[in-house]
């Protein structure tokens, strides 16, 4: 029984510490990047660091939206056609070589120039590697519902506020970039309550069994009356306001900023 024990103790160890990235979280990624860094390996990907109850800094895995990729001078997400990602996966390889979005039903990557450009399929069909496009109906086991870099806010969907798709893209097209965020000037405020908020979420996790993933809070917060900005809170129990790109708005049931459909266009 006690060599059962271990052996479980060891498995669960290897998992759950295969989603931590201590070795990422030093005091120049606190102090020069806000608590963030780069992944080792993925570009849709990046680190957040934070401290545990000991005082220890350990990372966390956090997903970019699709289409977009972490940029390390930023310190956010951006498209991933405007910046510049030295894992990117395209590198070298013949333009027109395509793969499947492991996390979009209907988005997919296609080679160019040695970058990734992010595509869809049109809504009511899914990616399929070695077809192509293919409509739901035709895929018995395949239901894809997915929104692809065709979301916008509009406050008549619904009934109230809520997020619509467009019907505009086609395949082969690339559609709307969902994020392009810009740094502002305004102050940090310290946000001691949210910063242990999500400690308690991602410590309690470690105590979940191995098959258990870790929990991911959205760590941005809507600004009341003002829609196109919101606030991300960093480690240290910082929060510094961020602005939406020109045509968006902050939506907090996507933790990301999407087209505006009712907004003005300059």
């Amino acid at each position: 029984m006690w060599t059962i024990r271990c052996i479980l103790f060891l498995v669960s160890s290897i998992l759950i510490n295969g989603q931590m990235f201590e070795s990422l979280c030093d005091e120049f990624a606190m102090k020069e990047r806000s608590g963030y860094n780069e992944h080792p390996s993925d570009c849709g990907k990046y680190i957040q660091c934070l401290t545990d109850t000991r005082g220890q800094l350990f990372g966390v895995e956090r997903d970019c939206a699709y289409s977009t990729y972490w940029n390390i001078k930023l310190l956010t997400c951006i498209l991933a056609t405007d910046t510049v990602c030295r894992h990117d996966l395209c590198h070298g390889i013949t333009d027109g070589r395509q793969r499947k979005d492991q996390a979009n039903c209907r988005g997919y990557w296609e080679c160019n120039g040695g970058k990734s450009i992010p595509m869809c399929c049109p809504r009511g069909q899914n990616y399929d590697l070695s077809r192509g496009c293919v409509d739901n109906e035709k895929d018995a086991n395949v239901t894809c519902g997915d929104t692809c870099m065709d979301s916008v806010y509009d406050p008549n969907a619904f009934g109230g506020p809520g997020i619509k798709d467009q019907t505009k893209i086609k395949p082969g097209t690339t559609g709307n970039g969902l994020i392009l965020n810009a740094l502002t000037s305004v102050e940090p405020t310290p946000d001691v309550q949210n910063k242990e908020a999500i400690q308690n979420t991602v410590l309690s996790s470690r105590a979940d069994s191995a098959s258990t993933k870790i929990e991911r809070p959205c760590d941005k917060t809507a600004v009341d009356r003002h829609r196109q900005m919101y606030e991300q809170h960093l480690q240290g129990g910082w929060t510094v306001r961020r602005l939406c790109s020109v045509g968006t708005v902050f939506v907090q049931a996507s933790c990301n900023c999407l087209p505006d459909r009712g907004m003005p266009r300059p």
